[in-house]
């Protein structure tokens, strides 16, 4: 899956990830899934494949109406921080610190 690095990466190791490869902000690379979903929920990258860490099975909690990436929302006032958005009442939503989690975001 592809990345994009966003800020500088403040140590070559982090949380047990060796990460010096990703120098270059704005750089794009490759990685498995699992570090992908790791530097963009440390908000040091942005995912360019980002279908593939969609929750199909998830729903929102307020209204039990499926989830989409913001860019099928489009038309809406989303928060720039949302990672996905309910189709239904346009909730936005981002995932947790421990990855497994989706977090309502307000808007700032």
């Amino acid at each position: 899956m592809q990345i994009r690095i966003i800020k500088r990466l403040p140590a070559p190791i982090m949380d047990g990830f060796d990460v010096r490869r990703f120098q270059a902000v704005d750089g794009i690379y490759s990685v498995d899934l699992l570090m992908a979903r790791y530097l963009v929920a440390a908000e040091y990258a942005v995912c360019l494949d980002r279908d593939v860490v969609a929750f199909p099975d998830r729903r929102c909690d307020g209204c039990g109406g499926p989830l989409t990436l913001p860019e099928k929302a489009a038309g809406f006032a989303i928060p720039s921080r949302a990672e996905y958005v309910c189709m239904r009442c346009r909730r936005a939503y981002r995932l947790d610190g421990d990855l497994s989690q989706l977090r309502l975001v307000e808007f700032d």
